[in-house]
């Protein structure tokens, strides 16, 4: 923000008109990017069939997951030690967190504290898969093309589940989804 100040030339002693620059403070408050290493984080299962987490501190503490959407808690610093030794759990997104039971620190603040956002821009979990077999083919196809090979596996096998029980009663919506997964089922359609 620029203001001005009269001051006296010193060559001819007349007033001159200077521009004066002043800096406003910047703002230094931030919520701190770091999160307590002993803060507890929901962990949901996005894993079929279950899932098992073995670490590499604490004498091989076992975290289990017995089925799809069943949830765990792990600390921060148990999820760091995670994404460092074992790296498909979050490269695959067999799981995905949520935010905090105080809700002082939200899943996406979590996922940039890891350094893990990258990795569940655009993807499902057990809130919200069942919302992929609603798309289009055009929309599958493109969500697909982001998806982690584990999502897709988790996907896929959904979809099987689902026209297995007859859940997708469009021949033309199971086609798509065969399609778009490329998947290959024993049925003459």
């Amino acid at each position: 923000m620029a203001t001005t100040k009269n001051t006296k030339s010193k060559r001819t002693g007349t007033d001159v008109e200077q521009a004066v620059e002043k800096t406003q403070p910047t703002s230094t408050k931030r919520k701190d990017a770091r999160i307590p290493l002993d803060v507890e984080v929901p962990c949901l299962c996005n894993v079929k069939g279950g899932l098992i987490y073995t670490s590499t501190r604490n004498g091989g503490m076992n975290a289990e997951w017995s089925e799809f959407g069943e949830l765990q808690y792990l600390d921060i610093r148990e999820l760091l030690l995670m994404r460092n030794s074992q790296k498909r759990f979050f490269n695959d997104n067999w799981i995905s967190l949520k935010d905090t039971d105080d809700g002082e620190y939200t899943a996406d603040e979590i996922y940039k504290f890891l350094r893990v956002d990258d990795k569940y821009g655009d993807f499902y979990d057990a809130d919200n898969i069942e919302s992929f077999f609603d798309l289009n083919e055009k929309q599958m196809a493109d969500k697909v093309a982001k998806m982690s090979r584990g999502m897709k596996d988790l996907v896929a096998v959904m979809a099987l589940d689902k026209i297995e029980n007859d859940e997708i009663d469009s021949v033309k919506k199971r086609r798509a989804i065969i399609k778009v997964l490329g998947l290959e089922i024993g049925e003459d359609e």
